[in-house]
């Protein structure tokens, strides 16, 4: 009974520590304000100064161009999409009468932060497009006022608060400060670049907005335009083919981004500031490539010139032109899903639309209605909702939860079927054909492809490299911190297989096996290279680069492994004997093969039940789950308890207050009573003797206001006030009369 009673305490524990345990990102606003550049301009630049953006642009979505420098939709109309919104019209574009009612888009290609000279390719810089939002909400209200019909086509005054405020820009300012400026040159730029942007954010904070939504810069040196203007000399790449020196700066930029919208959050409460890691995001895809299906990550996909970057910075993607003395045309290439870069300074709708789902489960730092819960940005293997905290509450439900899980995957291994040696396993698929087979198996990891690790200088089968940007910074009391950004995140993988001496079996997904961890084989740190000159700039930025940390975690051949997985037999076989055939139809089903043609044997993850690598052996991990279980279940049963009694507690409070509250209540209308008849004999005895009014009240005693039985006797401090007895007043907090807080009760007597 005791025991059941308990499951029904923590199952309903369970359920209520669910609700609040996952607070997704709110992309739910009734409007969108986007600012920026290229990256974001929906048509503005076409609009504004009637800058060509003709075809292919906009081939894979729009069938046409559409002003967007993309094959087709751009990181904001895949956000106006998951929001269930129209995509935005430029706020520069007057033809066909466009609807603004969901927001407008003040963004145009080649706009900087900074205010725009006579080499800036757009006028619009981030002021001008802030004066623009300016103008735009003040006539909007205007037109509203006089005519209520407007609002098919105008936002509401509400949208303005309630809405998101979408950034995207910094890239022309670096990108075009390179062009005459050295790199200590751009990097002393930085904090211009910063405090204009905070000077726009504050304008639009004053017109209303709350809701921010910041990208910050993305790799500025893997764009194929500046790997070919600044990149001549390998030197200057690193492993990924991408120029160093411009994603150190995107880096230094991002930095001081970041503290600039941490600063923003405490001078203004009510700012909800989400801070997008687009610098992760996509290094992470050109590093990874292979893994999200794409063939390309550096080359155009619109250009001219052929790989390894298939762009001339002669011609345009679309443009024919006569190049020593040639009439060539920039063509796109024939898949563009295969490409991450579209014309040498733009990124596909696919990489786009990869860049979009991973804002949506992780890679920001947010604040949300004054609290912050910040995904980790400095690790683009960390997928995570932004706003996910688990309660106190959850505690003890989820360790019951996992003792069961561990106490469950005890027994499951217990009764997997233990392989000796390899070759019993051919001979075990060939003989039995059991489907589906879990076995535990050990041996040494081997491959025919190993892979030459840089650093370590081991051969692995699994290699993952990391880099991190080291710094000290400034913070707030003119301190120096230290901090670090992740620069590149690069994982490779070889087909591997596990050898005895007696067989083979191939690993398949390892990866997402419970225990499967790779050791870090190789840590090294590269100092930055110091100069009078960049050591003055560094500090009068509040930045001093230390260094790259480069980690190296790989898995060895020759490690020492026990896999606990799915073996079965191939159901289809170009040489299938007729039993074969047969088994499988017996099954009802063909299932996934794990034995090929040839003999050779693969494991893998179950459909049901545990799929385990570690260096431990099978005994060994039946011990340790065993001892977890019971861990869990001795600490879920403590919790427990001492949630009980936390409520036990609680409700007999409850009780004692309402129980109280009532016997004041019933003394309150027995005094009431007791008064009223008084009074009555009381007014008898008066008029009979003839008694004035002003004796009456001095035979009227002066009674505490609650209790009206005793005489009021207890001052109040620090009001002054003098109204209840000192029996009522030590159950009370507050003055009845004013409501101030009782710092201290007097007592006082009469003569």
């Amino acid at each position: 009974m005791a025991m059941k009673m308990l499951m029904t305490l923590q199952t309903i524990a369970l359920i209520l520590s669910h609700l609040p345990l996952i607070s997704p990102i709110n992309l739910s606003y009734p409007a969108v304000f986007n600012f920026g550049d290229s990256n974001s301009d929906t048509g503005g630049i076409t609009a504004g100064i009637a800058f060509p953006v003709g075809q292919p642009n906009g081939e894979t979505y729009f069938l046409r161009p559409s002003g967007r420098f993309c094959d087709g939709r751009l990181i904001i109309d895949l956000l106006m999409d998951s929001m269930g919104l129209p995509f935005l019209n430029p706020y520069l574009d007057s033809v066909g009468a466009p609807s603004f009612q969901k927001g407008c888009n003040f963004a145009t290609g080649g706009s900087t932060i900074l205010p725009a000279n006579e080499a800036s390719l757009s006028p619009f810089s981030f002021g001008i497009q802030v004066s623009e939002f300016v103008r735009f909400r003040a006539r909007v209200l205007q037109l509203l006022a006089k005519d209520k019909r407007l609002s098919k086509s105008l936002p509401s005054e509400s949208y303005f608060k309630q809405g998101l405020y979408t950034f995207d820009m910094g890239q022309n300012d670096l990108d075009g400060a390179f062009y005459s400026k050295s790199e200590d040159q751009v990097v002393a730029l930085i904090p211009s670049i910063i405090s204009e942007f905070e000077t726009g954010l504050k304008r639009l904070y004053d017109e209303g907005a709350r809701n921010f939504w910041i990208h910050n810069m993305g790799p500025l040196g893997c764009l194929p335009r500046i790997i070919a203007k600044f990149g001549k000399d390998p030197s200057k790449l690193n492993q990924f083919g991408c120029v160093t020196s411009h994603n150190n700066l995107a880096t230094a930029f991002n930095t001081q981004l970041r503290d600039l919208s941490v600063k923003f959050r405490g001078q203004f409460s009510e700012a909800n500031v989400t801070l997008v890691d687009i610098f992760s995001i996509k290094s992470n895809l050109i590093a990874n490539y292979s893994q999200y299906g794409f063939k390309q990550p550096i080359a155009a996909c619109c250009g001219y010139g052929g790989l390894p970057l298939n762009f001339d910075n002669r011609i345009a993607c679309g443009e024919t032109k006569t190049l020593n003395g040639t009439s060539v045309t920039a063509t796109p290439c024939n898949d563009t899903s295969e490409y991450v870069n579209w014309d040498g300074n733009h990124y596909t709708e696919a990489a786009n639309k990869y860049a979009k789902n991973f804002q949506r489960i992780g890679f920001c730092e947010r604040n949300y209605l004054g609290n912050t819960q910040a995904a980790n940005l400095s690790d683009t293997r960390t997928i995570a909702a932004c706003n996910c905290h688990a309660p106190p509450s959850s505690t003890f439900p989820a360790l019951y939860l996992l003792g069961r899980s561990s106490g469950r995957d005890a027994e499951l291994l217990k009764s997997v079927t233990r392989v000796n040696q390899l070759k019993e396993l051919a001979q075990l698929l060939d003989a039995e054909c059991i489907l589906p087979l879990v076995v535990a198996i050990s041996g040494r990891v081997g491959s025919e492809t190993p892979i030459n690790c840089e650093f370590s200088g081991l051969r692995g089968v699994i290699v993952e490299e990391t880099a991190e940007q080291h710094f000290l910074k400034h913070n707030d009391s003119g301190s120096w911190i230290q901090d670090s950004a992740l620069m590149l995140s690069m994982s490779k993988e070889v087909p591997w297989y596990l050898d005895d001496g007696s067989g083979r079996a191939y690993v398949v997904g390892a990866r997402g096996a419970t225990g499967f961890v790779l050791p870090v084989a190789s840590e090294v740190f590269e100092e930055s290279g110091r100069s009078l000159v960049r050591g003055t700039l560094d500090y009068l930025q509040g930045l001093k680069m230390l260094g790259v940390k480069r980690i190296e975690r790989v898995l060895p051949t020759g490690t020492s492994l026990t896999i606990v997985g799915e073996v079965c037999c191939s159901v289809i076989r170009n040489s299938s004997s007729s039993s074969s055939s047969d088994i499988g139809k017996r099954k009802g089903s063909w299932l996934p093969a794990a034995k090929d043609d040839v003999g050779t044997v693969r494991i893998q993850r179950p459909h049901k039940g545990p799929f385990y690598i570690s260096p431990k052996s099978i005994d060994q991990l039946i011990t340790n789950l065993g001892k977890w279980a019971r861990w869990y279940k001795y600490a879920s049963v403590g919790l427990t308890a001492f949630g009980v009694y936390l409520i036990a507690k609680h409700a007999v409070q409850y009780i004692m207050e309402r129980r109280r509250r009532w016997e004041l209540q019933k003394r309150v209308l027995a005094a009431a009573a007791k008064r009223s008849g008084n009074d009555e004999e009381g007014s008898n005895d008066i008029t009979e003797s003839g008694l004035d009014s002003s004796k009456k009240d001095r035979l009227m005693p002066d009674l505490c206001v609650i209790c009206l039985e005793q005489e009021y006797n207890a001052v109040f401090v620090p009001c002054g006030h003098m109204c209840c007895c000192t029996t009522c007043s030590s159950q009370l907090t507050n003055c009845p009369l004013c409501r101030r807080r009782i710092e201290q009760i007097v007592k006082t007597f009469r003569h």
